[in-house]
Formats: structure tokens, sequence, C-alpha cells
């Protein structure tokens, strides 16, 4: 019994971390994918490492605030065109609406004053990216200013049936980040 309980306590810390990795890449893989426009804010917190950080740009049919408020919130997302995943169209709506009038959704909460966080934890949103600390500073300027630029930034999200979201990816100029930086050293 003993030798069976030791073989259980090894192999469990190395089962559970792959079962939890395989189910969200399945999840990842399975899901909508939409590319969302963000636009910076209080770019980078020192305390934590090297983040982007953003608020999404959603595409509003309507002002969203009078359709929704509290933690049991989503946005409807409906492609802008048939072919083309990016800056689909949004409409807020409760949760239960979208679950029943809503092909992609992502569920949250929305707060006056606060917008619309995905998720409805207090860690939720979202709202960062890990950048490299080489190309930090440079990065912080770019998504600050890209309003008055030529350049724009997009985050990849993949959203399940139930309205869960991942982040796949930052992409600068239409292009993964990772790319970009390659090929603009």
């Amino acid at each position: 019994m003993k030798a069976v309980l030791k073989i259980v306590t090894l192999i469990l810390p190395v089962l559970v971390p792959g079962l939890l990795i395989g189910v969200h890449t399945s999840n990842r893989e399975a899901g909508q994918n939409w590319r969302i426009a963000v636009e910076g804010y209080d770019p980078r917190d020192l305390l934590r490492g090297h983040y982007l950080q953003f608020r999404y740009d959603w595409n509003w049919d309507e002002v969203p605030g009078s359709s929704c408020e509290g933690d049991h919130c989503a946005i409807c997302l409906e492609a802008s065109n048939a072919s083309d995943n990016r800056n689909p169209r949004a409409s807020m709506m409760t949760l239960a609406e979208a679950e029943q009038q809503c092909k992609s959704f992502v569920a949250g909460a929305y707060r006056e004053g606060t917008g619309f966080r995905i998720g409805n934890g207090p860690g939720h949103g979202l709202r960062r990216y890990y950048i490299p600390e080489a190309r930090a500073e440079e990065l912080d300027e770019l998504l600050r200013n890209a309003e008055g630029s030529f350049h724009s930034f997009e985050v990849g999200l993949t959203l399940d049936g139930s309205g869960q979201a991942v982040m796949d990816q930052m992409y600068l100029d239409g292009i993964p980040l990772e790319e970009w930086l390659e090929l603009n050293p």
C-alpha cells in the first residue's frame, strides 16, 4: 500500500498540470477566435514585471450600460463582415440573453465608470500582456501613442461556448507581437 501511495504522490504533481494544459489547449483550439482592438493606459506595472496594460476598444453597436449592470453581463460578438474575425460588432446584454441569442459572446461584469471586465473575479479582465524587458520602453511608448501614430494594437481572444475567454496573443500592426519584434529590431 505504501508503494502505491508513493507512486501516486510522485505522479500526481506531473499529471494534474499536464491535464490542465491539455484542457486549456483544447479550449483554445475549439473556441471562436476574435481579434479585438486595444488602447493603452498606465502601460507598465514595474512591481509585477514587464506587462503592457490596456483597455479593449470594443466596436459597440450602441453605448453600453442600460442593457446590463453587475456581474452577469456579456458582450455578444458578431463579425463585421463574413470573412473577418477582426473588430467584431459588440452588443451588451445579460449573460442569460447572450446564451440564448449569440453564437459567440464573452462573459463578464459591467459597472458604470469602470466599464466591462472579462470574467467575474477581481483578478480577471485579461488586460495585461507580458513583454520582453529589453523592448519594454519602446512598446510602452507605441501603445500609449498608437492613436496618434500609424500603429494599431489588437489582442486575440478565443471564446468557448460558455463565454469564457482565453487571450491568445497580441498583434501590432496586424502581426503577432513576437514576429513584429523580430522584423523591427
